[in-house]
């Protein structure tokens, strides 16, 4: 409520950034000066909480880079041309798992359902639009010192040398048994976690994970 509060005011894109930064930088000092103090209890309060706040950031960073990217380009459809490109973010690592330290990253993959292309006056792929989606959030998401709630994308298929996003298909592909994946990142979906997107689409998504 705090947040949506304050982003109330913002009438454009980059207010809404600077909101969002300082609404994170000051609740994870809040959240750290609890843990100084010794609010933090039960163990692992401190982890719940910063992973809490860290996926609060994120769905309001995709929700905040969505209306740009829709403003310019439309709303990705699927192949008929007709129906929304349904779509999830998943957390992996120590975000998935929800045990974030303050010096945690927060790894992301962005899967959406199939190829397509966006409905505005522009027109560009899906694989482009949401590809530029999550580096929207992966730039908008302002970390003063690397690992904190640094934004980190490597971890997608096919790492630095693909694409941020990635199609349903392409997924369970790479992680088919006969995959490219490294015995490492099939070792990372372990703490795979749908965050944010559409939800029956995150349903989909998860038990294509758990097959991997």
């Amino acid at each position: 409520l705090e947040l949506n509060g304050m982003r109330a005011g913002a009438d454009e894109p980059a207010a809404a950034w600077r909101i969002l930064n300082e609404f994170k930088d000051r609740h994870l000092f809040r959240i750290d000066l609890r843990n100084v103090l010794g609010h933090c209890r039960p163990f692992g309060a401190f982890s719940e909480e910063l992973s809490e706040l860290a996926e609060l950031v994120v769905n309001t960073a995709f929700d905040i880079a969505w209306q740009q990217l829709t403003a310019e380009f439309g709303t990705p459809l699927c192949e008929d041309g007709i129906a929304e490109c349904p779509w999830t973010v998943a957390g992996l690592g120590k975000f998935g798992g929800i045990e974030m330290g303050f010096a945690s990253d927060i790894e992301l993959m962005l899967i959406f359902a199939e190829p397509g292309h966006t409905s505005g006056s522009t027109v560009i792929s899906n694989t482009v639009f949401f590809d530029q989606l999550i580096h929207a959030v992966a730039s908008g998401i302002v970390a003063p010192q690397d690992g904190i709630f640094h934004i980190d994308l490597r971890m997608r298929p096919f790492g630095q040398a693909g694409f941020g996003a990635v199609s349903i298909r392409d997924f369970i592909k790479y992680y088919a048994a006969d995959g490219p994946a490294w015995p490492y990142e099939r070792q990372a979906l372990v703490k795979f976690r749908c965050t944010a997107g559409d939800p029956s689409f995150r349903s989909v998504v998860s038990v294509a994970c758990q097959r991997a």
